[in-house]
């Protein structure tokens, strides 16, 4: 099979920090939030197995938290459009890859809050890095959107179709959450962006597994906030926001989620020829802090493995992969011969699985 590599990674960031103080003292009361929409706060409960047991002790020890566990979060101001925070983060991913504009040959964009419907972002960021005879087209997995990108872009390398791809990712989603829902303080924004090739890089990409679970297409979804008619978007209606038509199928994601990811991983190892145990690095999705850390551990590497930024940056949707790969490099976790996992799952439902082999 041809290599396929991974030149250049980078992220890009509002300067607005966002506190916890910026939510009034009503929030944190014990019954601030009573009657809002608690779908994704309350995760039901288990001691089934491991992941319940490592789950159980992370949702009690945030049970007593508004804030569940974010710290800090950077916010997009209003003249900041997800098509530009995609150029800066895929300019700086270029030159972290020493890659002209020039020579890409597909650019590829995600935006969790596109400034449209359409057009993609992605013809705006390929004429923005000077990609003049690239093929741009949009792709939408939800969270799972980075790792569904990396798939498309090692195929059209593999089959000689494009030699340098651009993939752009953004999640400037606090314009579209009120900040008095339940779920806000673990939301924030950012950019980042991957290029891959076929020219030799400092990380060797390996298999990409996946599975999508149709049944819960409606489980995460836009909804219209205080609209229990639900009109299609093209309806006036209520403000759209990150929802669910399926409380329960949500509600089982969530709780979920762990499983999902360290089955994920263990069908990719499978699918790699080695151990989950011989992964060193794990850069995944993080809807809290705790869930990268609880996948790492019940695969047996330790929650030390896992890399996060919820702290710091809060959930990042389908750039949390990318953020926390770039966090893993910046900390020296990326060494030759590190063996890196990524996981992400997104709205759809989507999850998916990669390893990335440090050159």
């Amino acid at each position: 099979m041809t290599p396929i590599f991974i030149r250049g990674i980078a992220t890009w960031f509002p300067d607005v920090v966002r506190t916890n103080a910026a939510w009034p003292p009503a929030f944190s009361a014990p019954r601030g939030q009573v009657g809002s929409d608690r779908t994704f706060m309350d995760i039901p409960r288990d001691q089934d197995d491991l992941a319940g047991r490592i789950s159980d002790r992370h949702i009690s020890a945030e049970s007593l938290d508004p804030f569940i566990g974010a710290v800090e979060r950077r916010i997009a101001d209003d003249a900041m459009g997800s098509r530009e925070a995609e150029a800066i983060a895929a300019s700086r991913a270029l030159q972290d890859a020493g890659i002209d504009g020039a020579d890409v040959d597909v650019v590829m964009s995600w935006a969790m809050i596109p400034d449209r419907v359409s057009p993609s972002g992605a013809n705006y960021v390929a004429n923005a890095v000077g990609a003049e005879r690239a093929i741009a087209w949009g792709v939408d997995a939800a969270c799972a959107s980075s790792l569904v990108q990396l798939k498309t872009a090692a195929g059209l390398i593999a089959s000689g179709q494009a030699k340098v791809v651009l993939l752009t990712q953004s999640h400037l989603i606090t314009r579209s959450f009120p900040m008095a829902h339940p779920a806000s303080p673990g939301l924030g924004d950012g950019a980042c962006a991957l290029v891959v090739t076929a020219s030799e890089g400092p990380y060797r990409l390996g298999r990409i597994e996946g599975r999508s679970h149709g049944e819960h297409y409606l489980s995460v979804t836009f909804v219209r906030d205080s609209d229990p008619t639900d009109p299609p978007w093209y309806l006036p209606g209520g403000r759209s926001r990150v929802g669910s038509v399926d409380h329960e199928g949500a509600r089982y994601l969530m709780k979920e989620t762990v499983r999902m990811g360290v089955r994920t991983m263990r069908e990719l190892a499978a699918a790699e020829g080695i151990d989950p145990e011989s992964i060193d690095t794990l850069c995944a999705v993080q809807p809290r802090a705790w869930i990268p850390g609880a996948i790492a551990e019940c695969l047996g590497i330790g929650s030390d493995a896992a890399v996060h930024t919820y702290e710091s940056v809060a959930h990042l949707g389908g750039c949390g992969p990318v953020v926390n790969w770039h966090a893993a490099r910046e900390r020296g976790r990326l060494a030759p011969g590190t063996t890196l996992g990524l996981y992400a799952q997104g709205a759809g439902f989507v999850r998916m699985g990669a390893i990335v082999h440090c050159e």
